[in-house]
């Protein structure tokens, strides 16, 4: 059982195991989110609305530049 532990304990410390950690945990969560919320949120149907045509601002505190983000890329694949 120690050299079990051990020899994963080495796997999960190095470069190699932080990354399958951290893919894992992002497959994970999409995995949930797209499982448990198929619809979009307030904030997602937010920027959608807002996403149909330009604008300079649309409230004091959310500047549009991540809406503006959101139409480039709907511009850029579809």
């Amino acid at each position: 059982m120690t050299t079990l532990l051990e020899r994963n304990a080495n796997f999960i410390t190095s470069p190699r195991g932080i990354a399958v950690f951290i893919a894992a945990t992002l497959i994970l969560l999409a995995t949930i989110r797209t499982s448990l919320f198929p619809g979009i949120g307030g904030d997602d149907g937010e920027q959608i609305v807002f996403a149909q045509a330009f604008s300079w601002g649309y409230q004091i505190r959310n500047p549009p530049l991540v809406t503006w983000l959101l139409i480039a890329v709907q511009v850029g694949l579809g």
